[in-house]
């Protein structure tokens, strides 16, 4: 039931009004004696005292009227007041007094109707895991787990890389520092280097891919001068639409002179800049078969793969065997004359990989080559194939370079 409510207590402001106003009517009351008796005294009969009276009167009842009207408004505006209060707290669900003096007022929920569900947290990989590069073959070796470190001298970065699409082939090439040499303070350039060209007439794909030796100083500098000078060697010798083997073989001699030269101009010597190297010329206009001529030029152990179902075939470069695989005795600037030239009919619908020992040897291993080709199976974006490029697995740890092309078929 509702309760009836409470006539509030007049406001400080209101009750000295009010004495206000009754001290006036006293005084005026007062005054209007004193005149009378006045005006007896003094003996003044015909002064219209009446009309004296009555002005005074008036005035007691104008202000008397006033403060009516001002007691009247303010008790109406108080009592709609503690009338709208009383209301609230008699509305259903309302708490009542005795909850609002001795409880808490509880936490804050939705109302029962309304139904809210939080979304899960999506779940995230462990700080550690989005930081690694994949681990095809298990756990990696401890050089991986080590945090990168910076060469003592300006050098290559430490990853480069390349997306193209270039005639109807589709290129990724990625070149990045192995664990071996990163880890170290100070770390190791990245020893590796590949460049890639046209001929001017946009027939021919030229690819060079060059790999430092780890026990010559300066090996990062012999690799991007061979690589950068075969490259533009054929380029060069290929301007009037024609080239011939010779050539090719002429690429390595050029690029043995430019590393000479490059190491004296430095105060260094030619055992300082040794590299093995690789280089590569693709016709771009396949054969009515979709076949195309590829010719491959190649000292030591950088490598040509052609994928076939979950393996690779080597198809150039010098295979590893025996308990001293790694170990090279042709290189460049020494030897340019133990370049071999391999002429070989890319089919159709396959994949070509041009790589340094750092990827071609685990193309070699049955489960980590089958990994390979699934992650190849088709042109992946650059950054996925940067990842893979940078694999780590224990035992694996030199730097590694891939020039992988996707030639037409499924792909087209």
């Amino acid at each position: 039931m509702q309760r009836k409510p409470k006539r509030a207590k007049q406001t400080p402001s209101g009750i000295i009004r009010h004495h206000m106003i009754v001290a006036i009517m006293v005084l005026l009351v007062t005054l209007l004696s004193c005149v009378g008796l006045a005006f007896s005294a003094m003996g003044l009969d015909g002064v219209p005292i009446g009309t004296v009276i009555a002005l005074l009167l008036t005035v007691l009842v104008l202000l008397a009227l006033e403060e009516w009207r001002g007691w009247k408004g303010q008790t109406v505006a108080r009592e709609k007041a503690i009338a709208a209060v009383s209301d609230i707290q008699n509305a259903p669900g309302a708490p009542s007094r005795h909850q609002h003096e001795h409880q808490r007022p509880a936490a804050m929920t939705p109302p029962p109707s309304l139904d809210i569900k939080v979304a899960p947290m999506p779940a995230q990989a462990p700080r550690d895991a989005a930081r690694r590069f994949p681990q095809p073959g298990g756990l990696p070796g401890t050089a991986a787990q080590l945090p990168w470190r910076l060469p003592s001298a300006p050098g290559p970065s430490g990853i480069c890389a390349d997306s193209a699409l270039v005639g109807d082939l589709e290129v990724r090439a990625a070149s990045i520092v192995g664990p071996g040499h990163r880890c170290k303070d100070p770390a190791d350039a990245r020893q590796d280097a590949y460049r890639l060209g046209l001929d001017k007439h946009g027939r021919y794909l030229i690819v060079t891919i060059a790999d430092g030796m780890s026990d010559s100083r300066h090996s990062h500098l012999g690799a991007n001068v061979a690589a950068d000078t075969i490259v533009k060697h054929l380029q060069d010798v290929m301007a009037d639409g024609t080239w011939s083997e010779t050539e090719l073989k002429n690429s390595f001699h050029n690029a043995a002179a430019r590393m000479t030269a490059t190491a004296e101009q430095r105060g260094l010597t030619r055992n300082d800049v040794r590299a093995a190297a690789l280089a590569a010329v693709i016709d771009l206009r396949p054969c009515d078969d979709g076949t195309r001529i590829a010719v491959f030029a190649s000292i030591a152990d950088v490598s040509a793969w052609l994928k076939e179902g979950h393996g690779w075939r080597q198809i150039a470069g010098d295979a590893k065997q025996g308990y001293d695989a790694g170990r090279l005795s042709e290189y460049l600037p020494h030897l340019p004359s133990s370049v071999r030239i391999t002429q070989f009919e890319i089919p159709p619908d396959t994949v070509l990989a041009l790589t340094t020992d750092g990827v071609g040897d685990a193309l070699a291993v049955k489960e980590l080559g089958a990994w390979f080709a699934d992650q190849w199976n088709r042109p992946p974006f650059i950054g996925d194939f940067i990842t893979s490029v940078g694999y780590e697995t224990k035992g694996f740890n030199d730097d590694r370079t891939a020039v992988v092309l996707w030639c037409p078929g499924r792909y087209s």
